[in-house]
């Protein structure tokens, strides 16, 4: 019969906070009351501090759902908390959640039998790594439908196929009842056997049964046929599957001293029960585990150790993890080291542990060729030997061992313990990548953004990479994509998505992202209301875990002081948190972090034989810009930049005679036929010039901007600064931007170059663009200011303004022409430009209305 999942309760996040601590010490004890209070106590407490609401409370509830199943029946016996809390933390990706929930809504556990949910939260289980349990469930699902699901053998035998890779037993036994009785496959008892064979080496007693009445090794005399047609009640061989019947049959067996049929009892109780009989399980196991019976001694030891129906014993664990082990059980082999080593249940005893891994290690098990690694690493048991430990991590990596992919990946391209080899790093951390292990598909990101020389830099595919590994809990990913964001090289800028990445990270306890967050606090950057009180606190958490920044953040808040947030000056406190950051001499900006500079790519064309044009999001950040295609390349310098028009214009001393004409005269019509030029993806789709051709949708852009075109033409990343062209070659637009997610197809904006040669002449000739700007703006009410206009709490303005850089008749603007209408009531005529027209209190929304000549603008 086939091991009942085991929940293994592992706390993903550490906390100093008394709470959780007290929750952890209950569960430790079986105390499950306690540690529900606890848990709950801290999801409120959550609640209050987290501006977001979210923080922690993913993990929380997934922590409060793995308690409510582990507790007694009486707590929570029909399962409906224990759905609740899953279904609560899917705001955080987690394969064993997805199982759990997928397992529930199949057996209908806590909640209504639903299949095709069950089937979509078993596919999300498997999105990124094959998940042994999930795959022979998902084959069952298919194998024996229902009314929601038809059945579908195809699909079954994929699954079960796909969990004979990852040595599934469960999967194994499915695949031989399959051959054997001819589901969806021709009846072949060979294949049969061979998949019989390959559970039963596993421990499986159904398996080892099937296989000793297939290969003659059970008499007729011998043979058990209240358990046979048990089995082929549990299983559907030939009848329709029926638990109670099976049930009775196997009782049947039972009082015949089949030890697995008493298993099986407790099994099948366990797996179609949808409400806890954990103690009326237990009764059947430890009967079979008495008897020998190597899986009931597992699930044994495992309940002992989780206290599932059972009051939490650890030694008791421990003896049951050593009997399945003296029977052959690698699992078991694998638990009995690990107590040993860890002193659980036992006395630590690195000796003892040595020697149960090297039985798991002669059975062919990567862990534990990658737990030996660790001891001659870290002089456990052995002589402290880095060498040794390289070879073996070199062995379980070669074997498979993701974790092992991963360590080397990280060692290489550190040169930690072995020579720096940026190929090697690449090739380990592709392969545990492939395995969907999220640190090593940030790894892969940041391989990606800055190529090493191993790889072409390719921004889709690192933010690709960051994506996958960041839905999965990767903090450096979430930091990764955050500093994407904020500068927008990949990516479109959005200072906001990027204070929810970091956030995340920061909720997540990385360091560098806890900085990150405090600056966005301490500058009000983004639609972050500027807090320096809420700075101070996200800077300290960085500043405990010792971040360099973070300390000098410290010393700037007191050295300037804020009278906002009632923060004086403070010397002697700022110097002594410069005094730490100069103490500190490592870069823990950088600690654990991939060390790059980010590239960024894109189009341009000339529009003189020396100026070239392209987007200000392209060149923003560079320290050095280099132009080429198939016949030219240059190092050229940046004349200047115009942020909001999104334009730069590049000087090269290398002349190029052939340039093309921006159209300024005829205005662009709603349907004009356009062909879009640029090198989008040149990492990926090649260096040859891809030519896109569509028409213009609009004459205006996202949120109707009056100052971009809206195109059918595909755009793509790498299309940004590339010129739109019409129908005799004369550049109508110059691409800036898609509508899409991150690469995606979508819809594409182009900037008029009507608009664009009014600024491209002014950089060209001035180095610099001149405009008047009529509009209202808050700013920050000086001493100054508060003084003239008699105002006694200043705390924030609406300003009138006209750019300093732009006379009042370029603007076409003069002092007394504008009138504000503020929430409803009109404002006197301004006598000067700027001036303050009204104040408002910090966060409170306003109405405010424009007037010009008497008419609204």
């Amino acid at each position: 019969m086939k091991l009942i999942f085991s929940i293994i309760f592992t706390l993903i996040f550490s906390s100093a906070n008394a709470g959780l601590e007290e929750a952890i010490d209950a569960l430790e004890d079986g105390d499950f009351k306690t540690a529900i209070f606890n848990i709950k106590k801290e999801i409120e407490k959550n609640d209050k501090d987290a501006k977001d609401g979210k923080t922690f409370k993913p993990l929380l509830h997934q922590m409060l759902a793995r308690t409510y199943y582990r507790a007694p029946d009486d707590v929570d016996s029909d399962y409906k908390l224990t759905f609740e809390h899953y279904q609560k933390s899917l705001d955080s990706f987690d394969s064993g959640v997805q199982y759990q929930l997928g397992f529930m809504h199949y057996m209908g556990r806590g909640v209504e039998q639903n299949t095709l949910k069950a089937v979509e939260h078993l596919e999300s289980s498997i999105k990124y790594e094959e998940k042994p349990n999930s795959l022979w469930l998902l084959g069952k699902i298919y194998l024996s439908g229902d009314k929601q699901l038809s059945k579908d053998y195809d699909k079954a035998l994929e699954y079960f196929e796909r969990g004979d890779e990852v040595d599934s037993a469960n999967s194994q036994f499915e695949l031989g009842h399959m051959h054997e009785y001819g589901k969806g496959v021709p009846v072949s008892i060979p294949r049969a056997i061979y998949y019989y064979e390959k559970a039963a080496k596993q421990g499986d007693a159904d398996a080892q049964y099937k296989l000793d009445l297939h290969t003659g090794k059970l008499a007729k005399s011998e043979r058990d046929i209240d358990f046979e047609d048990a089995l082929d009640y549990t299983y559907g061989f030939t009848y329709d599957v029926d638990i109670d019947k099976a049930i009775e049959l196997y009782k049947k067996s039972a009082d015949k001293g089949n030890s697995t049929a008493i298993y099986n009892i407790g099994f099948v109780i366990g797996m179609y029960a949808t409400i806890k009989k954990n103690e009326e399980e237990n009764e059947y196991y430890k009967k079979a585990a008495d008897m020998g019976n190597v899986y009931a001694q597992t699930v044994l030891s495992a309940n002992y150790s989780l206290g599932i129906g059972i009051k939490i014993d650890k030694a008791k664990a421990h003896y049951w993890d050593v009997q399945a082990a003296l029977n052959g059980k690698l699992e078991s082999i694998k638990s009995v080291a690990t107590n040993y080593y860890l002193g659980e249940g036992t006395n630590k005893n690195f000796d003892e542990a040595i020697k149960w891994f090297q039985k798991a290690v002669d059975m062919g098990d990567d862990d534990s060729v990658f737990d030996l690694a660790n001891m001659y690493r870290d002089g456990e048991g052995f002589e402290q030997d880095e060498d040794k430990a390289i070879e073996m991590y070199t062995k379980a990596a070669d074997m498979g061992n993701v974790y092992a992919q991963n360590r080397l990946a990280k060692y290489y391209f550190k040169g930690t313990y072995v020579n720096r080899d940026y190929q090697k790093s690449y090739d380990y951390a592709l392969k545990a990548a492939e395995q969907g292990n999220a640190n090593a598909q940030n790894k892969m990101g940041n391989f990606y953004l800055i190529g090493k020389g191993v790889v072409e830099v390719d921004m889709k595919k690192a933010i690709d990479y960051f994506e996958k590994a960041a839905e999965q809990g990767n903090a450096k990913a979430h930091n990764n994509l955050g500093a994407l964001y904020l500068s927008g090289k990949g990516v479109m800028k959005d200072k906001n998505k990027a204070f929810a990445l970091y956030k995340k990270a920061a909720d997540f306890g990385d360091a560098e992202s806890q900085y990150k967050v405090g600056t966005f606090y301490d500058y009000g950057l983004g639609n972050i209301q500027k807090d320096v009180k809420e700075a101070i606190k996200w800077y300290t958490k960085a500043y405990d875990k010792d971040h360099k920044n973070a300390q000098i953040a410290l010393g700037q808040v007191y050295y300037y002081g804020d009278e906002d947030a009632n923060i004086q000056k403070n010397y002697k406190k700022a110097a002594a948190f410069f005094y730490k950051a100069a103490k500190n001499k490592k870069d823990d900006s950088e600690k654990d972090k991939i060390d790059f500079k980010p590239s960024s790519y894109g189009s341009g064309f000339f529009v003189t034989p020396n100026h070239i044009i392209t987007n200000n999001h392209v060149t923003e950040e560079c320290d050095e810009i280099k132009v080429k295609n198939k016949h030219y390349e240059s190092k050229v310098k940046l004349v200047d930049t115009d942020a909001n028009t999104d334009l730069s214009i590049l000087e090269t001393g290398k002349p190029n005679d052939k340039y093309l004409y921006l159209r300024s005269r005829k205005p662009v019509r709603t349907g004009e036929q356009s062909i879009a030029l640029g090198y989008p993806f040149a990492s990926t789709l090649g260096s040859e010039l891809k030519v896109t051709s569509g028409n213009i949708a609009a004459l205006t852009g996202f949120d109707n901007n009056i100052a971009e075109l809206q195109l059918t033409s595909p755009v793509q990343p790498g299309n940004s600064g590339g010129p739109l062209l019409d129908d005799n070659g004369n550049v109508i637009g110059i691409n800036t931007a898609i509508l899409g997610r991150n690469g995606s197809i979508g819809i594409g904006f182009s900037i008029p170059s009507n608009r664009a040669k009014i600024v491209i002449d002014q950089l060209i000739e001035f180095g610099e663009t001149k405009r008047g700007w009529l509009g209202v703006r808050i700013q920050d009410v000086t001493k100054e200011i508060a003084d003239v206009e008699k105002l006694d709490k200043p705390r924030g303005a609406l300003v009138a303004s006209v750019a300093e850089n732009s006379p009042s008749d370029k603007a076409g603007v003069k002092a007394g022409d504008i009138i504000l209408e503020f929430n409803g009531e009109k404002i006197e005529e301004m006598k000067q430009l700027p001036i303050i027209v009204a104040r408002t209190e910090v966060g409170k929304k306003v109405k405010v209305k424009i007037w010009r000549n008497k008419k609204e603008i």
